[in-house]
């Protein structure tokens, strides 16, 4: 799969060159390595003699045959040009300078090229939305894209684009800008869609705010890759994954991406997800928050060769399920506190034994506000995964029926919370000023069926707590 992916991106940015009427070798950028076999894109193209395989003759082709190549090249084109004038087709690839002719493109298998300057979304779908032409309703028609209001605009959705790549046609992602203005929009969500390619594109808000908008969302998708690519710019974060009933989103890589600026953080991970996550060479930094990732043992996240921010780092530089190698690390200013005089009192024995846990066979949980509503769970401290031993600590949350929650130690109140639960796998945690504080995930053990585990997210870290 991976293979397949570093060829599809090195193809499609030949292509780009040679419509550019580029005669030179468009291969300076490295190829992804591949996470499988450890080895660059660049060295999957060399033989066994260190020769450079087939990647100079698909080069050549592009440019080799002259000025009766291009004519003929030329002439195809203008034969495939969309009734709109505002793309084009050739050999398969779609080259597009505005926001109609991309909408227009979007398909599964799309093979997309996008011409550098700056797609304002917002000014399309905000005049369609308010007055449809006769180019929106054939893009509405083809079923893969729609439009949804929200609170200060429109926002787009992709449903069903299995294999649809978009590329900037320019190797400098700056140069491809992609933007909206609502802030409580996300610029592209997509829906049940697998092997989806993003490269060579700069995406974000106008104007950051504190929205619920993030960048790229992304429900019951896999196999997704992004490229070169520079998120920023959010209320919320940069990437999110959407969590319902039955639904997950599978493996993702991220190669020299950024995504920065964020307010909340650059990554919203539900717990619904079912694969592992990679990064090659990413910056995740000038966010306000960690960002938010729940704690779900059968999903790892790894990063290699990137750089974190201060907020980003004190997060990340300590959850177990991060797996950082050779790394760079901001400036952390706040620690997460591993010592027990936060939760004990002088002379309290922590040591008694806690609920049995076995973190390699348990599984998310659907739930929903009333599983919650006049519950209250003990805190708790996985003290051996191996042999599923815990022990307790006096600390619990309570759940009120009013949507209200609090957090206590020893009987005493040390936070005041509210709580929102409106999907099936997740609920949310916001403080008495409305700001987002954690996340809520349930787990039960199918062997163990009486047993039920709760994992509360802030952007320090998981807690464990049962009831």
């Amino acid at each position: 799969m991976k293979k397949k992916w570093v060829g599809l991106l090195f193809a499609m940015m030949i292509t780009a060159g040679s419509l550019a009427g580029c005669g030179e070798q468009t291969d300076s950028i490295s190829r992804p390595r591949d996470p499988l076999s450890g080895q660059s894109g660049d060295q999957e193209g060399e033989n066994k003699d260190g020769e450079d395989k087939d990647v100079k003759s698909d080069t050549d082709s592009g440019s080799s045959e002259g000025k009766d190549s291009n004519t003929e090249e030329n002439s195809n084109a203008e034969a495939n040009n969309n009734a709109g004038g505002n793309s084009v087709t050739v050999d398969g690839f779609c080259v597009v300078h505005d926001v109609e002719g991309l909408l227009m493109a979007i398909e599964p298998g799309a093979k997309i090229i996008m011409e550098p300057g700056e797609y304002n979304l917002s000014d399309y779908l905000q005049a369609q939305w308010d007055n449809a032409d006769a180019g929106w309703e054939k893009i509405r028609a083809k079923g893969y894209v729609w439009m949804e209001k929200v609170f200060d605009g429109v926002q787009l959705h992709f449903d069903n684009v299995d294999g649809l790549s978009i590329i900037g046609r320019s190797n400098d992602r700056s140069e491809t800008l992609i933007v909206t203005d609502p802030r409580y929009a996300s610029l592209f969500t997509f829906h049940d869609s697998k092997e989806v390619l993003l490269s060579n594109l700069t995406m974000g808000h106008t104007d950051r705010g504190e929205c619920v908008g993030n960048v790229l969302d992304f429900e019951a998708c896999s196999d997704v890759m992004l490229v070169n690519m520079d998120l920023f710019g959010c209320g919320v974060y940069g990437v999110g994954t959407i969590s319902d009933m039955a639904k997950s989103c599978g493996s993702f890589h991220f190669y020299d991406t950024t995504i920065r600026d964020c307010y909340y953080g650059p990554l919203s991970l539900e717990a619904r997800n079912t694969a592992d996550w990679y990064f090659y060479r990413c910056e995740l930094s000038g966010s306000d928050g960690g960002g938010y990732v729940s704690l779900n043992p059968a999903v790892k996240y790894y990063f290699y060769d990137c750089i974190f921010g201060d907020r980003e780092s004190e997060i990340f530089a300590f959850r177990d399920d991060f797996i950082t190698v050779n790394c760079t690390w901001g400036n952390i200013q706040t620690y997460p506190d591993y010592s027990d005089s936060g939760y004990y009192e002088e002379g309290y024995e922590p040591d008694y034994e806690g609920p049995e846990i076995h973190k390699d066979r348990i599984k998310v949980a659907p739930f929903d506000a009333a599983v919650l509503k006049d519950s209250t769970w003990e805190g708790f401290d996985i003290v051996d995964e191996k042999q599923g031993s815990s022990c307790w600590r006096p600390v619990r949350i309570s759940f009120a029926a009013d949507g209200s929650a609090a957090i206590s130690e020893m009987g005493t109140v040390i936070k005041e919370l509210d709580y929102v639960c409106d999907g099936h796998y997740s609920a949310e945690l916001f403080d008495k000023v409305g700001d987002h504080w954690g996340g809520v995930t349930l787990y039960n053990d199918p062997q163990l069926n009486e047993h039920m585990y709760m994992v509360i997210t802030t952007e320090n870290g998981g807690e464990w707590y049962y009831r």
